[in-house]
């Protein structure tokens, strides 16, 4: 009973982080969207930070975990890279409140030795090691630009602002067609040329 516990409090953090962000997450509202007493939380976990530190761990764990995409193992590799990048796309989407809190620290302090900026760059390194033999029309210094900037304009743009461009190229990213479209120019144009 006691894990039951624990994972419903995480559980519960999680959907507090994304519905109200970090600095309106309360141990009260935890508390009550996991439907436990208020001091339960204080006998599993040290304080509102130690346990919000467990739920970006975990939120993190699961956004890049490179096993999700191991059904697309016989894909193309330009195929891979754009069903990846959908994938996470749509979790940015999802998660927005999530994905925000993972960059808050990123963004507005500059500090890049966060666990979500490690998180990411080590995805970036399997995912290149992953296809670099794909791409003999690019050097390795080629490819990792190209997924640096696949990266940013994927990840990045659907979980920070889905509409920024919009009024520009009509892409709302927020909509599943046009963020399909998006992804699909998007690597072709900075993998395959086109």
């Amino acid at each position: 009973m006691t894990n039951v516990i624990r994972d419903k409090i995480i559980e519960a953090t999680i959907a507090c982080i994304n519905e109200f962000g970090i600095e309106k997450t309360t141990i009260r509202k935890i508390a009550d969207k996991a439907g436990v007493n208020s001091s339960a939380i204080s006998y599993y976990f040290k304080g509102k930070e130690s346990l919000i530190n467990i739920a970006l761990e975990v939120t993190l764990a699961n956004a890049f975990d490179w096993s999700e995409f191991s059904s697309l193992s016989d894909l193309p590799a330009v195929e891979k890279i754009k069903q990846i990048c959908l994938y996470l796309m749509e979790g940015g989407l999802r998660y927005k409140g999530i994905a925000r809190a993972h960059y808050y620290e990123t963004f507005m302090n500059e500090n890049y030795d966060t666990p979500a900026v490690r998180k990411l760059n080590e995805f970036l390194d399997t995912l290149y090691n992953d296809v670099k033999g794909d791409f003999p029309h690019l050097t390795n210094n080629q490819l990792k630009a190209a997924l640096t900037q696949i990266a940013y304009s994927t990840l990045v743009s659907a979980s920070f602002m889905p509409g920024f461009f919009s009024s520009f190229n009509g892409v709302d990213l927020s909509n599943e067609k046009y963020r399909k479209s998006y992804v699909s120019a998007l690597v072709d144009g900075l993998l395959l040329n086109k």
